[in-house]
């Protein structure tokens, strides 16, 4: 059986090894006299990609079915490894907590219940003043 012939890119791998490892090649530039054309690239692309498929398909055939085996004994966990592992609570922000749907009905409702709330704690706020005041005279 003949040896698979090595493609255009091995062929540039080993080149540049070589130029690597000292020897006094140079790299020809695109498009010069015995460089590589844009048709070499292209069908050492379909050929890959042709090559891998085959490889896909043969490993598949090949693999032999899985074995189902008994589970193994979970690990016990130590008091100790447990005081290690330090837990932290997901804080929840604005940004990442997730919006919620409301209709708009519960968002009048919420709105005239911000509302009542603001006008108490104001009404609240200068009663205290009033007092304050006449208690000073």
């Amino acid at each position: 059986m003949a040896a698979a012939k090595k493609g255009l890119y091995a062929n540039i791998q080993a080149k540049r090894e070589r130029i690597a490892h000292g020897s006094d090649e140079k790299m020809r530039k695109p498009g010069s006299e015995g460089s590589p054309s844009g048709e070499a690239f292209a069908k050492s692309e379909e050929s890959s990609t042709a090559t891998k498929k085959a490889r896909r398909s043969t490993a598949a055939k090949k693999a032999p079915a899985k074995k189902v085996t008994a589970k193994a004994p979970a690990k016990k966990v130590t008091a100790k490894k447990v005081a290690a592992k330090k837990v932290t609570a997901k804080k929840v922000t604005a940004k990442s907590a997730p919006a919620k749907k409301v209709s708009a009905k519960a968002a009048s409702k919420t709105a005239t219940k911000k509302v009542a709330t603001k006008k108490v704690a104001t009404k609240k706020i200068a009663a205290k003043k009033t007092a304050a005041k006449v208690g000073s005279r």
